[in-house]
């Protein structure tokens, strides 16, 4: 997590996808995490666009005319003059790509190694986001982004 980003609505969609997928393995689990980070980094870069289009809107230079017009103007000078809007597009597509993915595998997987019944053990991701970093003497679980215990999810 990002300082400001909030842990608690990532839980949210990453409940939200483990609510919708029921994952049955560890396997589908770590795909229906993937998922979620995916979206969740994909919702990150249309903010950081988002907030990119406000600073530049805000500008003096940019602050006369209609909101539509101010944003044509931002977004043609954003285009031209940075590799801003190349980046934000680079990573929005990549995101979309690994939950594209990670969906495809999920219903691939599950294609050869149907359910076996509606009793099947539910599984929750097994792995956090700052699981391969070694912990600070004093962490914040402000940086933690998922339950490493499957049962809470």
């Amino acid at each position: 997590m990002l300082e400001g980003e909030s842990r608690e609505l990532f839980t949210q969609l990453l409940e939200a996808i483990t609510a919708e997928i029921k994952p049955r393995t560890p396997i589908e689990a770590s795909l229906v995490e993937t998922m979620a980070i995916a979206r969740w980094r994909q919702m990150r870069v249309w903010g950081i666009q988002k907030a990119a289009f406000d600073i530049e809107m805000a500008r003096p230079e940019n602050a006369s005319g209609s909101p539509p017009a101010r944003a044509a103007v931002v977004f043609r000078s954003l285009g031209d003059n940075s590799r801003t809007l190349d980046l934000h597009h680079r990573y929005e597509t990549s995101y979309d790509r690994q939950f594209s993915r990670a969906l495809g595998l999920l219903v691939k997987l599950r294609s050869v190694q149907p359910a076996a019944g509606e009793d099947s053990l539910l599984v929750g991701p097994l792995t956090c986001s700052t699981a391969t970093w070694e912990p600070e003497q004093k962490e914040s679980q402000e940086n933690v982004i998922c339950d490493s215990n499957p049962a809470t999810l």
